[in-house]
Order: structure tokens, then C-alpha cells, then sequence
């Protein structure tokens, strides 16, 4: 299957969100696949939007939030142990490009814990290599 040019993939991460730039995002007919990193889960929920996959240690995703995915849709949950060496949003952009995912936005990847916001911004390398 070939992916059309204009084609990209959405993390959506826990960190900081600007709602209405995130929907016009995730709305966007060029999007053709989204990736949930552990609480990032919860603003797709709200929005009723389902993710192609979740992936996290789930440390920070509600509960209740994670067993609706796990028990009513059939979207494949990828859980890690909460110590591991990969950030959540780290394990999701490797996950895309196992995938053969070459545009990737990220959104929610930046918010108020710095070491949050320096591991993402160190994660972007990953793509380049």
C-alpha cells in the first residue's frame, strides 16, 4: 500500500494542548493515522476520537479511560512498564516509524515539566536518523 504524499500521523501526547489548533489538527482529511501516548488518551476520549493505536505506561491516563479502550473498541494498547528507558511520546514516535510513518506531528509534546519537554525535544533526533 502506497502512502499518499500529503498523508501524516499524529502523536497526541500529555503535555500542553491548545484545543482548538489540536481539533483543526486531528480533523484534518490529510491525517491518515493517530497515535495516542498514555494521557494523551484522555483528550481524544473527550473528543471521540479513536486513535490507531495507544502506547504508555499509563501512569497518568485516567482508568477508566484506558479499560473504555481496552473493553469497547479494538484499537491495539501497547503497555509498558512505568521503568522503562523511553519516554511515552519516545515510544510512540518509534512505533510510527516501525510503521514505515515518515510525517509525524506532534502534538501535546511540550507542557509544564521540563524534563517532559527536553525528552521530547531530544526525541525529535530519533526521526532523523
Amino acid at each position: 500500500m502506497e502512502v499518499a504524499m500529503d498523508k501524516y500521523t499524529v502523536i497526541v501526547s500529555g503535555g500542553a494542548l491548545d484545543e482548538d489548533f489540536a481539533l483543526r489538527i486531528l480533523n484534518d482529511e490529510h491525517v491518515e493515522f493517530i497515535i495516542a501516548a498514555d494521557s494523551g488518551l484522555l483528550f481524544l476520549h473527550k473528543h471521540q476520537i479513536e486513535p490507531n493505536y495507544i502506547v504508555g505506561d499509563f501512569d497518568s491516563a485516567p482508568s477508566e479511560v484506558v479499560s473504555y479502550y481496552r473493553e469497547q473498541t479494538n484499537v491495539p494498547i501497547r503497555q509498558y512498564n512505568p521503568i522503562k528507558d523511553f519516554s511515552d511520546t519516545e515510544i510512540a514516535l518509534r512505533l510510527c516509524l516501525s510503521l514505515g510513518r515518515k510525517r509525524i506531528v506532534i502534538l501535546g509534546g511540550t507542557g509544564s515539566r521540563i524534563d517532559h519537554v527536553w525528552s521530547n525535544v531530544q526525541t525529535l533526533k530519533i526521526a532523523l536518523d
